[in-house]
């Protein structure tokens, strides 16, 4: 096995690349194992890279040592490829993807990434993209979008709070018409729509508290109101993911969501911006081979005691 590791050195203001990279050369100081660490220096060039050493063909772990949107790069650049197997190491200071797992200090250890487990995972499929975590439209997205003004300020949850904050007090005014597995839901006002292959987005926001990224499903979760004085009473429970039996929200699992509005509007997918008029978002399952750390047990859990239908 061959181990290639993708370093984005700004991810998390550079906080834990020199550790990470020093855990790195003194593991495999020891090993026989050949390695190779890369450091990106622009915009899609984690992608370049993985699709580049997945293409050589033979057996290879690729690891993404950054944040959420170098995980996204590094993803879309190993889909299709039989012969690699994802790994995470967080770097960033937002990481929600693993959250789904376990904790940072589970990916953090290098001795258990590499004595640990491979699982199929699902991918959200957008367009000729895809996305590891979530998707969304509506007010969500345009927090997303906006995230980007107060990045150049914070990171990770705080950045996202402060949009969060910033969008409160913008107009909002769209149409959300929402088909879900074919079946259109009624005329509802609709604050926004998420599909969700993992749990968590935004710094920690816990928008599909029952998704698992290994059971060929995704989760839709569509909050119904145009109301900005009622969201403010809505997020404390969203935060935390008690929100999916609120009669304010749909909530349940899905292989398709289709949205369209009759003006473009912010599309997000796992933190990167599109505008479009119509969107699908679609399951891939089984898409990618994933490295879980040997102190994370894994196994399908059951949750349809809390899945509501649409």
């Amino acid at each position: 096995m061959r181990y290639v590791f993708i370093v984005n050195p700004k991810a998390g203001k550079g906080k834990f690349i020199e550790k990470t990279v020093a855990q790195i050369r003194s593991f495999f100081a020891e090993s026989s194992s050949q390695y190779i660490i890369y450091y990106t220096k622009r915009a899609g060039h984690a992608n370049e890279l993985a699709r580049k050493e997945a293409s050589v063909g033979d057996e290879v772990t690729v690891f993404s040592c950054g944040g959420d949107g170098t995980n996204q790069e590094v993803i879309n650049g190993l889909v299709g490829f039989k012969n690699v197997i994802f790994g995470v190491i967080p770097c960033g200071t937002g990481n929600d993807y693993i959250k789904s797992y376990g904790t940072r200090q589970d990916f953090l250890d290098l001795s258990a990434q590499l004595s640990g487990n491979v699982i199929d995972i699902d991918l959200i499929k957008f367009e000729d993209k895809y996305a590891l975590n979530q998707c969304s439209c509506g007010m969500d997205a345009m927090v997303a979008d906006n995230v980007r003004i107060f990045k150049k300020i914070s990171k990770g949850a705080l950045a996202y709070n402060l949009s969060v904050v910033y969008t409160f007090f913008k107009k909002f005014n769209q149409r959300l018409r929402i088909t879900i597995d074919g079946q259109q839901l009624p005329e509802i006002p609709c604050l926004f729509a998420v599909c969700a292959n993992g749990q968590y987005y935004g710094g920690g926001y816990r928008s599909a508290p029952t998704a698992v990224t290994y059971d060929n499903k995704l989760e839709f979760s569509v909050i119904q109101t145009r109301s900005k004085i009622r969201m403010l009473s809505i997020l404390p429970a969203y935060i935390k993911g008690r929100h999916i039996d609120k009669n304010y929200c749909r909530y349940g699992n899905c292989s398709e969501i289709k949205i369209d509005c009759d003006k473009e509007i912010p599309v997000n997918y796992d933190g990167e911006i599109a505008y479009r008029k119509s969107v699908k978002f679609e399951i891939a399952k089984s898409a990618v081979r994933f490295l879980v750390p040997s102190t994370i047990k894994i196994g399908l859990k059951q949750y349809a005691s809390t899945v509501k239908k649409v």
